[in-house]
């Protein structure tokens, strides 16, 4: 699995530290060439025309994107 970032910022909470490192060591065949994306910020949604700035509304803690079949929203609490 790649992960990006490729290491968990240490400010990270605990619960989000174990699902990272479980993550990353995870050797299984199936999630061999997914993409792990940590802390990702959505942008707000506006239209195009109306866009004034790059602001986020919120964050998802892990998305896996799984080629060819889709993604996995991951939140822990």
């Amino acid at each position: 699995m790649k992960m990006i970032p490729p290491i968990i910022d240490t400010y990270a909470p605990n619960g989000e530290k174990e699902v990272f490192e479980v993550l990353k060591s995870n050797n299984s065949e199936f999630f061999k060439n997914c993409i792990v994306f940590h802390s990702l910020n959505y942008p707000q949604s506006v239209k195009k025309n109306e866009k004034k700035s790059y602001n986020f509304f919120g964050e998802s803690d892990f998305v896996i994107f799984i080629p060819k079949k889709g993604l996995i929203n991951i939140e822990i609490k």
